[in-house]
């Protein structure tokens, strides 16, 4: 929504209408519900359309009515075929949450989480055919945070995509706009997530198991299965703190005590902080309730009881929309694609080529056109043994 916002908010340029996905059923009541890009397009009296299919003969019509300059794409949703991509006269652009070409796809936030990458950013590409492959047209580069979930990282990038966007537009009015080829050799993917994702493989090392819990956040969420006498109940797990002197087989529980729950990893281990995970069914956490329950496991098939497919994340709200911009005189016509994602070691690993990577004030030391303090480490408790944030 940033951009769309900025689109709004600028003097220089006009949002004709946006373009979003058709309400959904959502929520236990499973009735439908509008999108926060939709809410956000009311709210500023903007025109909405909601077609099935963007590139059906009606939807094309309705917009090359609007004879639009340029369609701004944010995970819409669906594939843009040529046609439509030709349609507006400076073609569309798609704002994509990695620093491309790593991570092409629906999940790059989520992606470079769990790979444990030490930066991320925003890129804004000419589209074409392909997957993400477009001519890049501008970054912006952010170190991610210790600690960071795919929310919290989304929500920052969302930020620092609006004033690029702005950026590029003035840059392509003053003719002063640049292109560079994607290298395919360097690209990675970073496919859609499905709710079987969230299952924790327990033979990883500690660091790989937190950065994949945050990954998981909010959806699909992390999880595990806790052996509970003949029955299993599911294990949600929300944080963790590695540590290196758990010793047991992977996702044997080998203590517990008044800090949480020890759990074996393949070096090391992690622990599950009370009030930090959550098993459903009325299992209690802590105490006699866990200790000698043996070994957390990740197969739901084996158990017979419950299914990957049937946990319910809440706030996993999708944004899903596509904005027209039209030009007036001297404006510039723009459209704004967005379709759900809800998310590279850059430092270092970036693509030598002319366009600037705008750095982050504050936050970005090590990455070109920014500075600051680095990383943080949150203070960990102590008497937990050799425990690693």
């Amino acid at each position: 929504m940033p951009c769309l916002e900025a689109l709004v908010a600028s003097d220089k340029h006009f949002v004709l209408s946006v373009i979003t996905q058709p309400d959904r059923p959502a929520g236990r009541s499973q009735r439908p519900l509008a999108s926060p890009i939709k809410e956000t397009a009311l709210r500023h009296h903007l025109q909405v359309y909601q077609p099935e299919d963007i590139n059906a003969a009606n939807s094309m019509s309705q917009i090359r009515y609007q004879k639009p300059d340029l369609m701004v794409v944010v995970a819409y949703g669906q594939i843009l075929k040529k046609a439509l991509l030709e349609l507006p006269e400076r073609g569309c652009w798609n704002v994509h949450a990695s620093l491309l070409p790593k991570y092409r796809g629906a999940s790059p936030i989520a992606a470079a989480i769990r790979d444990r990458q030490k930066a991320t950013g925003v890129t804004i590409m000419q589209m074409n055919e392909g997957l993400d492959t477009g001519d890049i047209l501008g970054k912006v580069a952010t170190k991610i945070r210790s600690g960071e979930t795919t929310g919290m990282l989304h929500d920052r990038l969302a930020g620092k995509a609006g004033p690029l966007l702005l950026g590029l537009l003035d840059d392509a009015e003053k003719g002063k706009l640049k292109r560079v080829r994607q290298s395919n050799a360097e690209a990675s993917l970073a496919p859609r997530m499905t709710k079987e994702d969230g299952k924790l493989n327990w033979d990883k090392n500690p660091e790989e198991i937190e950065a994949h819990i945050r990954a998981m956040q909010p959806w699909p969420g992390a999880y595990a299965w806790l052996p509970d006498g003949a029955d299993q109940k599911m294990l949600k797990v929300f944080v963790v703190i590695p540590s290196r002197r758990a010793k047991g087989r992977p996702g044997e529980i080998v203590e517990v005590n008044s800090h949480g729950i020890l759990v074996a990893a393949k070096k090391g281990g992690v622990l599950l902080r009370d009030g930090e995970a959550d098993a459903e069914g009325g299992v209690q956490l802590g105490g006699d309730a866990v200790e000698g329950r043996g070994l957390l496991t990740d197969e739901a098939a084996e158990l017979g009881q419950g299914a990957a497919g049937d946990i319910e994340m809440e706030g996993a709200a999708e944004e899903e929309a596509l904005a027209l911009v039209v030009g007036h005189e001297d404006e510039v016509g723009v459209v704004f694609l967005i379709e759900p994602e809800a998310g590279e070691d850059a430092l270092g690993g970036l693509p030598a080529f002319e366009l600037p990577v705008q750095g982050l004030e504050d936050e970005d030391e090590g990455i070109e056109g920014g500075g600051g303090s680095g990383l943080h480490h949150p203070k960990l408790q102590e008497g937990v043994g050799q425990i690693r944030g």
